[in-house]
């Protein structure tokens, strides 16, 4: 199993990244230009596409087209978003992932990742002999919220869902203590996976 982080590098252990992947996590084909995907949820990858780009014109990010990019998907969030990641490289026993938009509204990740993830695409010679994986919206829920929200489509914070050892005794105490309650901060009833906030790799 693969736990989401902030972006940034995670190295794992990986025994078939194609069979599947993740965050019980972005209804129609991409119509225009080349559209790629992988995985049961070709159709939702095209939507979602599609509403990503229409979303990056608002942000100005116009040197990004995720329809050029061969996006896998094999989960959806609470929200019904596919969870999208692309892999670069040859499958061995470890890949280095990449993971962005842990939470929805801070938007910088997002872009630096697609933006990473061209690059990949047109360098080929960086991933030789190494697996990249790129999973550039973990919280495409919270993304798409009117305003765009911390929080997932079930109300959590996944950056505070993950399993640690402590989380039993420590996570709702100090939501209620430190943060006072806020539903931005909300840890879930339970940690993760069982909330749907990982990435699986069975």
């Amino acid at each position: 199993m693969i736990y989401p982080m902030p972006m940034g590098e995670g190295r794992i252990r990986r025994s078939g990244l194609k069979r599947a992947f993740f965050l019980g996590l972005f209804l129609f084909p991409i119509l225009s230009g080349q559209s790629f995907a992988a995985g049961p949820f070709q159709k939702e990858i095209g939507k979602l596409n599609g509403a990503l780009e229409s979303r990056f014109k608002q942000y100005g990010w116009t040197d990004i087209r995720p329809e050029d990019i061969e996006w896998e998907s094999h989960r959806t969030t609470p929200g019904k978003n596919p969870l999208m990641f692309a892999q670069f490289g040859n499958e061995g026993n470890e890949c280095i992932l990449f993971l962005g938009a842990v939470h929805g509204d801070e938007f910088p990740t997002v872009y630096l990742l697609f933006k990473l993830a061209f690059y990949l695409k047109e360098n080929p010679t960086v991933f030789q002999n190494k697996c990249i994986v790129i999973a550039p919206l973990i919280n495409p829920d919270g993304f798409f919220a009117n305003p765009p929200t911390r929080i997932n489509g079930n109300g959590v914070d996944v950056n505070r869902n993950l399993p640690t050892k402590d989380w039993n005794a420590k996570a709702l105490s100090a939501w209620k203590g430190k943060n006072r309650g806020n539903k931005r901060y909300y840890p879930g009833r339970g940690p993760g996976p069982s909330r749907k906030p990982c990435f699986r790799l069975p």
